[in-house]
């Protein structure tokens, strides 16, 4: 009995001894409140280590090539959608260009068409000037401009006076030989001073009478004293003498070389040198000709003349 007393004592001061030693709240230890709650610190300690057991995931090779797939696929799906548009907008822009190259095609031809429409009606339209001056000279061929008639002269003695001029050039001349249709004085340009009496226009019935007086008149100039200041002209139209002064630096150029020339009908230059006949119809070719002779031109006048209107140009293919 004493042996089974003093075990059972000796049990319990085991019991009462690791009792004390345990926390009060011994679900503390377990992550659990008094109430059977779990405390913030195992709240923590479970969220860090889920964060490392999930950073601690091993990253294989299969993995990245996953990812490097998905991307790919991803890069390319956007790659095909923006090639799409671009060759739609490519076909767009080839379909517009094809519709203006065809256009300009058009234009193109039709350019080039009017431009030689243009040069053809220039080209007619020149040889009609020419013809209609032409007539228009013939129309004149009896007429002989006189330039310082004074202006005391009346319309009435101005028959008598033109035939007593005539007469001091050649007095072999008759009174029929000098008959005169008509006889009156022309308008005098803007620009001449009032001291300078107008011009007198006087058509003589036979060309061939016309034609003596002026010859006379440039083997002889000098004309009696009451006659000094008067000039003798043949009378042209007015585009004659406008084309006519496009020859000017030819025929300074000829009379500076001491060649001898004439004008034709229609305008142009009858030049003979050393024995030889030249025809001179255009300045252009005036110019050439005198290159060819060595024949210096005035500085002033030289090179082409210009045409009022350029002619258009012709536009090439590519």
């Amino acid at each position: 009995m004493t042996t089974k007393s003093s075990k059972k004592l000796k049990q319990k001061t085991i019991d009462s001894h690791l009792s004390s030693q345990q926390p009060e709240h011994s679900g503390d230890q377990d992550g659990v409140g008094p109430h059977g709650s779990p405390t913030h610190e195992a709240e923590g300690e479970d969220s860090q280590s889920y964060h490392s057991s999930e950073a601690s995931i091993p990253t294989t090779n299969a993995s990245v090539s996953t990812m490097l797939d998905k991307l790919k696929s991803a890069l390319f799906s956007d790659l095909q959608r923006i090639a799409a548009d671009i060759r739609a907008d490519i076909q767009v822009i080839g379909d517009r260009t094809a519709h203006l190259e065809e256009n300009t095609e058009g234009i193109l031809t039709a350019h080039n068409e009017l431009a030689d429409a243009h040069t053809a009606l220039e080209n007619k339209v020149k040889y009609l000037e020419g013809k209609i001056a032409d007539n228009e000279d013939r129309d004149r061929r009896n007429n002989i401009r006189i330039r310082g008639i004074p202006e005391n002269v009346s319309p009435q003695d101005l028959t008598h006076y033109v035939q007593k001029l005539f007469k001091s050039l050649i007095p072999s001349m008759t009174d029929a030989d000098l008959r005169l249709d008509r006889t009156h004085r022309l308008p005098k340009p803007r620009h001449l001073p009032a001291t300078i009496p107008r011009d007198v226009i006087t058509r003589l019935h036979y060309f061939t009478v016309k034609d003596q007086i002026m010859q006379t008149s440039r083997l002889n100039p000098s004309l009696p004293e009451e006659y000094t200041d008067i000039k003798l002209f043949i009378d042209l139209s007015a585009a004659t003498m406008t084309k006519r002064r496009s020859f000017t630096s030819i025929t300074t150029a000829l009379r500076n070389a001491n060649i001898l020339y004439k004008w034709g009908f229609p305008t142009k230059l009858l030049v003979k040198r050393n024995g030889a006949d030249r025809t001179i119809l255009t300045p252009e070719d005036g110019i050439q000709i005198l290159e060819d002779w060595n024949i210096p031109i005035p500085a002033s006048q030289s090179g082409k003349q210009k045409s009022d209107t350029p002619p258009p140009r012709k536009m090439a293919r590519d």
